[in-house]
C-alpha cells in the first residue's frame, strides 16, 4: 500500500511540474524578459535661468533712484538702483549682463538690512531639472537631444546637459534648453520628451 501511495505522489507531483512547464512561454535564449518599451521618457519640469540673484540693502536707507523696470535688460556694471545710507548715495550695481524680473521696492521708501530691492537674472540659457528613476534613465547619454513643450504649446529643443546619480539610484538629469521662444519665461512649466535609442 505504502510503494502504491509513494507511487501516486510522484506521478501527481510529475503531473503538476509538468503542467507547469507547458504553462511557461516559450523564451529563446538570452532574451532578457524586462518589458523594455520603445515609448518615449516624458516629464514636467519648471525652466530656470543658470544665474539668478536676489539683491538685498547692505543697510538701512532709504531707494533714492531706481534706474531700471521688470522686464528690462541691463549690462554688467550698469547702475540698477541707489540707496541712500547716512546721507551717502550707494550704488547697486549688475553683477552680469541680464534682465530685472522683480523690484519690490520704490523709489522713496525706506529698507532695511537684509531687505529685497531686486531679483536679476543673467543672460545664458534656461535649465530643467527633473529626478528620473535609475532603470528608465539607463538610456540616456550626456548631449542627448530633448523635446520641450511649453503651456502655450510652443515646441523647441534642449540637450542634456549633466548626469548625476543619487545615492537612491535616482538620475538627476539637467537639461539645457536652446534658445527659447519669446513667449516662455523663467518658472514656466514645460513637458520634456526623450526619444529612446534604437
Amino acid at each position: 500500500m505504502r510503494s502504491f501511495l509513494a507511487r501516486c505522489l510522484q506521478k501527481s507531483c510529475l503531473l503538476a511540474f509538468s503542467a507547469f512547464l507547458i504553462a511557461l512561454p516559450a523564451v529563446a535564449d538570452g532574451v532578457d524578459l524586462v518589458d523594455r518599451t520603445d515609448k518615449p521618457l516624458t516629464a514636467e519640469a519648471r525652466l530656470m535661468p543658470e544665474r539668478q540673484m536676489q539683491i538685498v540693502a547692505g543697510g538701512d536707507g532709504r531707494i533714492a533712484d531706481l534706474r531700471i523696470a521688470p522686464g528690462e535688460h541691463f549690462t554688467q556694471g550698469e547702475v540698477l538702483a541707489v540707496v541712500e545710507q547716512e546721507g551717502r548715495p550707494t550704488s547697486v550695481y549688475a553683477p552680469w549682463n541680464g534682465t530685472l524680473t522683480q523690484r519690490p521696492v520704490r523709489r522713496g521708501q525706506r529698507v532695511r538690512t537684509g531687505d529685497p530691492l531686486l531679483t536679476v537674472v543673467g543672460d545664458g540659457p534656461l535649465l530643467a531639472r527633473l529626478d528620473v528613476p535609475g532603470p528608465e534613465a539607463q538610456d540616456l547619454r550626456q548631449g542627448g537631444d530633448i523635446r520641450l513643450e511649453s503651456d502655450s504649446g510652443a515646441l523647441f529643443h534642449g540637450r542634456i546637459r549633466q548626469l548625476e546619480t543619487a545615492p537612491d539610484g535616482h538620475v538627476e538629469v539637467t537639461v539645457e534648453a536652446a534658445p527659447a521662444p519669446e513667449d516662455v519665461y523663467p518658472g514656466d512649466l514645460v513637458r520634456l520628451v526623450v526619444e529612446k535609442p534604437l
